[in-house]
């Protein structure tokens, strides 16, 4: 056996193929996140705003169909918000939490306004539709139901997590 075996040295500097590592600033990546975050938000909230225009409230199928691209189209906003929180808690930015905590809050309150309505609106839909598209309604309905409980409730969670943590000592 040779002892010419190859050793890790612990401390020793190796050169790395694209030169030096370069260090980061933590709170400059969490101010970036929380940037993300803000323009996750802003795309999610006018994608969601859209798809009432133009209003025809009065008709339930197309209330229904609108409700169910709203309730669809939940991540984005919702990945907003849980970024931005994550990214003020992280960054120790009280502004940051307080602002997405609460916009977090305002889209409980509206994912169970949508839920509401679109349950009531889904059953006159559903009773007026031909019965060869009730599968596929019935598809529609379970997929926005659980879109709108999954994401509703992380946005609940945020806000929650944002209230909680607004008393740490971190956050400036």
């Amino acid at each position: 056996m040779s002892n010419d075996i190859p050793g890790v040295i612990v401390g020793a500097s190796r050169p790395t193929a694209g030169g030096p590592a370069v260090k980061a600033d933590p709170k400059a990546l969490w101010k970036a996140a929380g940037t993300v975050a803000i323009a996750l938000s802003l795309a999610g909230l006018v994608d969601l705003t859209l798809a009432f225009v133009p209003a025809r409230m009065s008709e339930p199928a197309w209330l229904f169909s609108v409700l169910t691209g709203v309730l669809s189209g939940l991540p984005i906003f919702t990945i907003g918000i849980i970024t931005g929180v994550l990214a003020g808690l992280s960054g120790g930015s009280r502004g940051r939490v307080i602002f997405f905590s609460a916009l977090a809050g305002v889209g409980t309150v509206l994912v169970l306004v949508a839920l509401a309505v679109f349950i009531s609106e889904a059953k006159e839909v559903f009773a007026a539709a031909r019965p060869e598209v009730h599968g596929s309604l019935q598809k529609q309905i379970f997929r926005s139901l659980l879109s709108g409980v999954v994401f509703g409730g992380l946005m609940v969670f945020c806000s929650l997590l944002g209230i909680k943590s607004l008393r740490h000592p971190s956050l400036t």
